[in-house]
């Protein structure tokens, strides 16, 4: 399904319906139930597709007589069956189709009213109408494109995202078992999760959340669960994945380092000496090493995702830790950072070529502009409370003159502390007024390396 409209409304539908029939791709609808209104031969049909296609428990039918076609009694036929619908099926669905078929194109019924009427009986049901109606496949939108569209609109409006959309497109036909997107959904054990969320209807709760990012040909991602994943007792646990999209296959660390054992050597290093000293006295688990197995690849570093047993923040979940690629820029293949599409920052300053450093600087001087950080999801001038809220805190405030620094959960925010006022004790007026970061490599700025005879070379 694509869409060239302002709305986002589909306008072409893939031909190959995969042997999906319009009541199994309206059905794909949650909590909706169908009302079929149609002569007795049509309501025929469509029960024994219901019980082929295992869906007769999602469906209701008003079969039609001649006599109530030619009187037009079926209109508050219509209405009497859907309210008994409603009043009968438990639980209530969240959403009523009236599916009419190829004589109300021939009668020209105008169903608004039924709707408005059956919405306005039961106002926590949305009730629109669809058509089944081959006889217009030579005029207008083709019915399955048509079926998509009346299908979408009675979203309302607001609720229709115009950024940030992420499309699948393509046919009905489930994708291959060994379709990258399969795979990120086993590997983020989305269908664990789904098939648990099922398990809860009596009591508990559990929350998944996704982030990830593609860099040049590699998309990595992570996927969060948190409450009662496994049990009753709630806990949280990273689950994730590194793809190489030219053919799809898990990204290793021998593919991204020369020396995989010097790096773990490295990064442990690190973790000690740089980010066990950071974290809270009041840790639950603050375990750095080992380091664990499970890791994400971002365009600033390395994101190691560690279980809650090991490593947990103040507010109980797991933690991860970025180590930045300017910790082992050395250890890194040259084809990996040329896979990462980060030749023009993470190559040795001697070896850039002038385009690489206009780039560089083009890219600096828009980041500034933004008044923004790299893979930093926060930006000067936004208040600081949504920001605490959504990341929670890694440690208390610390204090600086006429100011504050707060150092947020998550590996994205990791040496990174945000800059406030200190007007009053608590924050909940307070703005990002900066942002300091004490490690990282910006488009070839790097913290605690790059001299300021460079840097201003580089931005004139």
């Amino acid at each position: 399904m694509i869409s060239d409209n302002p709305g986002g409304l589909p306008r072409f539908c893939h031909p190959y319906h995969g042997g999906w029939d319009v009541a199994t791709i309206a059905l794909d609808i949650p909590e909706s139930r169908i009302l079929f209104v149609c002569p007795v031969s049509c309501a025929r049909n469509i029960c024994l597709n219901a019980v082929k296609g295992g869906y007769k428990d999602r469906i209701n039918v008003l079969a039609l007589t001649e006599d109530d076609i030619v009187s037009g009694n079926y209109e508050e036929k219509t209405i009497e069956a859907a309210c008994h619908v409603l009043d009968t099926v438990e639980p209530r669905p969240k959403a009523l189709i009236l599916y009419v078929s190829c004589i109300d194109a021939m009668l020209g019924n105008d169903h608004s009213f039924q709707t408005q009427e059956i919405m306005d009986r039961y106002p926590d049901v949305n009730c629109f109408v669809l058509k089944m109606c081959p006889i217009t496949r030579f005029s207008g939108d083709l019915p399955l494109v048509a079926l998509q569209h009346d299908m979408y609109a009675p979203l309302p409006e607001e609720t229709i995202p115009q950024e940030n959309i992420v499309a699948f497109i393509g046919p009905n036909i489930a994708l291959h078992p060994d379709n990258e997107l399969v795979r990120i959904l086993e590997d983020g054990g989305i269908r664990d999760y789904v098939t648990r969320i099922s398990q809860l209807i009596s009591g508990g709760s559990l929350k998944a959340g996704w982030q990830g990012e593609g860099n040049g040909r590699i998309f990595s991602f992570a996927v969060s669960a948190e409450g009662a994943v496994d049990g009753p007792r709630p806990t949280f646990v990273w689950t994730g994945g590194n793809i190489d999209l030219s053919d799809g296959h898990e990204i290793t660390p021998e593919e991204m380092l020369t020396d995989p054992e010097a790096f773990r050597e490295r990064a442990e290093a690190y973790l000690e000496e740089e980010v066990a000293p950071e974290l809270s006295l009041h840790l639950q688990n603050s375990g750095v090493t080992p380091a664990p197995e499970l890791f994400r690849i971002t365009a600033q570093g390395l994101v190691l995702m560690y279980p809650v047993e090991q490593l947990s923040t103040l507010s109980d979940r797991a933690g991860d830790v970025l180590i930045p690629w300017i910790v082992f820029r050395d250890l890194l293949r040259s084809d990996f950072i040329a896979a990462l599409g980060a030749e023009d920052w993470l190559i040795p300053e001697e070896e850039r070529t002038e385009e690489m450093r206009a780039a560089n600087a083009e890219r600096i001087r828009a980041m500034t502009a933004e008044g923004r950080l790299p893979g930093i999801p926060c930006a000067l001038g936004e208040v600081l409370k949504p920001l605490t809220d959504a990341r929670r805190m890694l440690t208390d405030p610390d204090v600086y003159m006429h100011g504050r620094l707060f150092a947020l959960e998550g590996a994205c925010f990791r040496n990174v502390f945000l800059m406030t006022d200190y007007l009053s004790e608590d924050w909940d007026a307070s703005a990002v007024d900066g942002i300091r970061a004490d490690l990282g490599c910006f488009w070839g700025l790097t913290v605690g390396e790059t001299t300021r005879e460079t840097w201003l070379a580089l931005l004139g």
